[in-house]
């Protein structure tokens, strides 16, 4: 399966930057703004990514997973 890369999804390229940063947003925000354990901030952050990239970038959720895991 093979899937080319978008990289403005919705047009705009402020708000696909702000799209794109969503999991770094998430990260730092769990741990700097609500003290969560560190490995939770990873988690949700990672999830955050995988969610990004399947929704906002179109990437097929098969793809998505299988990169997550392949790192």
């Amino acid at each position: 399966m093979t899937w080319t890369q978008v990289y403005d999804p919705v047009g705009h390229w402020w708000l696909s930057t702000v799209i794109a940063a969503l999991p770094i947003l998430v990260l730092l925000g769990l741990l700097a703004g609500f003290r969560l354990k560190p490995h939770i901030c990873a988690v949700a952050g990672a999830a955050t990514a995988v969610l990004v990239a399947i929704l906002a970038f179109k990437m097929p959720a098969l793809l998505a997973v299988s990169s997550f895991f392949y790192g």
